[in-house]
């Protein structure tokens, strides 16, 4: 049973849980928030956050908080688990560093399914969750920010992103790998309210105080400064330094100095594949582990970015309204002086229908697949990346826009229908209608 638990776990990751599941079901969530000696901590602010969004709170003079009916998104699977969600609780208080409960799992489980394992982190829906956070005394982390020249730069913004506890110096050996997040990770960049919190600016000599960090810990911050696109540094909030780390990942200690790094200019050209024509309007994102940016193609098709020195992937991404795919090319800047172009390739429109074999009705809710993989498009609209994902409207309609050749549509098995795949030979200026028939997924 717990393999079966932790096969359900892995598909819900791996088919990107939540993000187009209409279905939810209701909880309670209830809990406790207390510092490291077991006291209650009152008025701490507590922010439940599910795959759909955040729940806010505050605890009461026993430090105690309590959220009823709380709506959570749920992913169908088949099996013995025939659906799960999860949340994660976030508090927060002055003086104090952010605190987590970890991740809380439920599912429901098939009739014929007996013995579940019940536990702190994994319950069924109809069981109330009890999400307790323990918050340590916060330790500030102080820095300064500089130029490459050693100039301080003024109004940067810092932002805690996670949080991860280092392991004391008995059991660290320099095998372990600090760049990977271990299990202690507090998600503070997803929660707005509290990226505001966790955020500092950096004064006129450079220097800043970010607050509710915890001691001895790794942490990820963001760093928006002037004229720089948005970096990643990891931070320690501890003096010990047990290895040397890689030079391009950016590093800030406690109370030290972090030196930006120069930046390079990189012009990228974007071109429509099937008509030569530059592409304009299209999104062009440079990233990295460390930096992040991106700039609109101009009326020749072409940005110009700004970056440190590195390896980047580059991405042109169409907006909402062209038929065309993105187009991802990796480039080391500076050393590779080729020129960066990205072609994009035109898709056609593919009207299908799915339709109960024994009635021909349409099925709504389906995830549709396509060559074996969940159907995603991933589109821009003014800088903001939108990926949509293939599901079948109340008539069991969906457009899909499809590379030109042969290509295997189907639906995930979900919500009690299975599908046969079905092969469609998409041909460049041809609009085509498809009807798949689908049939009720046997009973397990």
């Amino acid at each position: 049973m717990k393999q079966i638990l932790f096969a359900a776990l892995t598909l819900m990751t791996a088919t990107g849980f939540g993000q187009d599941s209409p279905e939810t079901r209701s909880v309670d969530v209830s809990g406790l928030v207390i510092d490291t000696k077991g006291t209650p901590i009152s008025n701490a602010q507590v922010f439940v956050h599910t795959q759909d969004g955040v729940t806010e709170t505050a605890t009461d003079a026993r430090g105690r908080y309590e959220l009823k009916d709380l709506r959570l998104p749920v992913q169908a699977l088949e099996g013995p688990v025939t659906a799960m969600a999860l949340l994660r609780v976030v508090a927060i208080a002055p003086k104090y560093a952010v605190g987590s409960s970890g991740e809380k799992f439920l599912v429901e489980v098939a009739a014929n399914v007996r013995g579940f394992p019940s536990s702190g982190q994994m319950k069924e829906f109809g069981e109330p969750v009890v999400a307790n956070v323990t918050l340590s005394t916060e330790q500030r982390l102080g820095g300064r920010i500089t130029d490459s020249d050693g100039n301080p730069i003024a109004n940067v913004r810092i932002t805690l992103q996670y949080s991860t506890v280092i392991p004391d110096d008995s059991s660290y050996t320099i095998e372990k790998d600090l760049v990977t997040y271990g299990s202690n990770t507090t998600p503070v960049g997803k929660i707005e309210q509290l990226s505001r919190l966790c955020t500092a600016l950096t004064d006129v000599n450079g220097t800043f105080e970010l607050p509710h960090t915890a001691a001895n810990s790794r942490l990820s911050i963001t760093i928006e400064a002037p004229g720089y696109p948005e970096l990643k540094a990891y931070a320690l909030t501890t003096s010990w330094n047990p290895i040397e780390f890689e030079p391009e990942i950016l590093i800030l200690r406690s109370n030290k100095t972090l030196k930006l790094p120069p930046l390079v200019e990189r012009t990228v050209s974007v071109v429509l594949n099937d008509t030569e024509e530059p592409a304009r309007d299209i999104c062009v994102y440079a990233r990295s582990p460390q930096v992040s940016t991106h700039e609109i193609t101009d009326i020749n098709g072409k940005v110009t970015l700004r970056v440190p020195p590195g390896k980047y992937s580059i991405a042109a991404y169409p907006n909402t309204r062209e038929p065309y795919f993105h187009r991802t090319r990796t480039v080391v800047v500076p050393q590779d002086q080729k020129p960066t172009v990205l072609r994009l390739d035109r898709g056609v429109t593919v009207y299908a229908q799915f339709v109960r074999e024994d009635t021909g009705d349409g099925v709504p809710k389906l995830s549709v697949k396509v060559d074996g993989s969940r159907y995603s498009h991933t589109t821009h609209t003014n800088g903001q990346l939108k990926s949509s994902y293939g599901l079948t409207s109340a008539n069991g309609n969906v457009r899909l826009l499809l590379r030109p050749g042969s290509r295997r549509v189907s639906v995930t098995p979900s919500g009690g229908f299975r599908s046969k795949r079905t092969t469609v030979d998409v041909q460049v200026g041809k609009q085509q209608r498809i009807k798949i028939p689908v049939s009720q997924s046997p009973a397990r």
